[in-house]
């Protein structure tokens, strides 16, 4: 090897130990000692790898086979095979799964570091997992698998972190720290109860018959309160006040004549026309549109828009009279406009499409389109008996997303992480980059996931 190649050899290996095992803070201290030339050229290796890495991300997605579940790859490749009753995604290297009525623990090699055992796995894919066994309870750090505080007729309870509230049945309350694998207060109390929030951190007051204990449980940790005098600012009161409903005499006069604030409607030989509230010296009403609608309401989370009939067909223009959809569907529904931005669901015939003013962006060949904000922003289709979506959900950045009614069920949308989790990517939860989005559906009576392009994860 020449001897100038030498320092370069070094960089490229200094370079996959810094992508690898993340030592930040030894190799910037070693780059200050470099000259500049080799620092550039740490630099471009670095990108370099990263590059390279992150095209090889892997995806470990839910993937069923007759009865059982295991993982492939976004190629249908299996990566674990399928030999589970039911499984979860992914999170943080680790996924829950499901032998039968029992549940356990996998990491991304597909090894079962929490046996499949429990009945009940709680908050599984965090730093520590409460498994329920016979109606017992115990803490299992997940990373190992190691059972931190055994199955011992105990209840548990997580309150912050990694601090548990315990409880042995006809006996006291405790505080465990299961990162220091310590008790903290022993199973003595009466009960540990929420007291609310201060400088401290958030509060809990253990009883014990007239010694209780306040303590705070924050970033600092665990910390006893000896200070009375700063009491809590915050604590968890619901209100149940509820609005008073409205009559319907009320909500005929709010209606009958106002649409806008500057603009309503007025009657003539059985039809509507518009008019707007001028303010010309003293305020007076002039007709804007003559009478010539048989119906008028306003859109939803609109300031100006109307769905108004006309002839027998419906459409929408606005309080200044332009016509922003024509006339020619038999019915136009109007939704939130927060969820659909803009997207109405249209009836021809006994059929129904969806319209975004003027463009048609589904064909009236539904049986049925409902409107959704929860588990699919945008709107179920029914087609026949089966089942399809229209996903438009501004905070995924999943626009028009067609998905054709194929299916017994549409479930939800599903966000799956990359499962080998190189420390080179960096991962946005908030603009979901560097993740998988799946559709949860059944087929033919069993439930399997499909892709944003239609791609089955599943064989019957």
């Amino acid at each position: 090897m020449p001897g100038w190649y030498k320092p370069l050899f070094v960089l490229q290996a200094l370079t996959s130990l810094y992508i690898f095992t993340n030592t930040k803070q030894t190799l910037k201290i070693f780059m200050r000692k470099l000259p500049a030339v080799f620092q550039v050229c740490f630099i471009v290796l670095y990108s370099f790898f990263s590059v390279n890495l992150s095209a090889q991300t892997t995806y470990l997605i839910p993937y069923r086979d007759g009865n059982l579940w295991g993982y492939a790859d976004t190629n249908l490749n299996i990566i674990i095979k399928p030999e589970y009753s039911e499984v979860s995604g992914f999170v943080m290297e680790y996924a829950q799964v499901r032998k039968e009525k029992f549940w356990g623990v996998l990491n991304v090699k597909g090894e079962e570091i929490i046996p499949a055992i429990y009945e009940v796995l709680k908050d599984c894919c965090a730093e520590y997992t409460i498994a329920v066994k016979d109606s017992n309870e115990a803490i299992i750090e997940v990373v190992t698998g190691k059972v931190l505080l055994p199955l011992n007729n105990r209840s548990i309870e997580g309150l912050y972190g990694q601090f548990y509230k315990t409880g042995k049945k006809n006996a006291g309350k405790g505080l465990f720290d299961a990162a220091k694998q310590k008790w903290l207060l022993p199973e003595v109390y009466g009960d540990i109860l929420f007291e609310g929030i201060n400088d401290y951190g958030t509060l809990y007051i253990a009883k014990r018959k007239g010694n209780d204990i306040r303590f705070a449980l924050g970033g600092k940790g665990f910390s006893i309160v000896k200070d009375n005098s700063k009491k809590p600012y915050a604590s968890a009161v619901i209100s149940k006040a509820e609005p008073k409903p409205v009559s319907e005499e009320e909500e005929l006069l709010i209606t009958n004549q106002q649409i806008f604030d500057m603009a309503g409607y007025y009657k003539r030989d059985g039809k509507l026309g518009i008019y707007y509230q001028v303010t010309q010296g003293e305020m007076r009403t002039i007709d804007s549109m003559p009478p010539v609608f048989d119906t008028l309401k306003p859109v939803k989370g609109s300031s100006n828009l109307m769905i108004v009939r006309k002839d027998g067909k419906e459409g929408i223009i606005s309080a200044s009279g332009k016509m922003i959809m024509p006339f020619i569907y038999d019915e136009v529904e109007a939704v939130d406009s927060t969820v659909s931005h803009g997207i109405y669901i249209v009836k021809l015939g006994e059929k129904y499409g969806l319209a975004n003013t003027d463009k048609l962006l589904l064909p009236c060949v539904y049986e049925g389109i409902t409107a959704s904000a929860l588990e699919i922003k945008g709107f179920y289709l029914k087609q026949g008996n089966k089942e399809g979506c229209y996903i438009y959900d501004t905070g995924r950045r999943l626009l028009n997303v067609i998905i054709p009614a194929l299916y017994d069920n549409v479930w939800g949308i599903v966000y799956f992480q990359a499962a080998d989790f190189d420390r080179s990517i960096e991962y946005d939860f908030i603009n979901y980059k560097n993740g998988k989005f799946l559709v949860n559906i059944s087929k033919d009576g069993k439930r399997g996931y499909i892709d944003l392009n239609g791609k089955e994860f599943f064989r019957n």
